[in-house]
């Protein structure tokens, strides 16, 4: 069975953090990373 990892990326200081352990993660259980980038729409 294939693991997913998805991680919603805004590039705050935080998904930084989250996006290098889910990195970490997916390596170490040759996982798939899906990064989604998240944006609020200006109008």
């Amino acid at each position: 069975m294939s693991e997913k990892i998805l991680v919603a990326v805004d590039g705050s200081q935080h998904t930084k953090k989250t996006l290098a352990k889910a990195i970490e993660l997916a390596h170490k259980d040759q996982a798939e990373l899906i990064i989604i980038h998240v944006s609020t729409p200006h109008f």
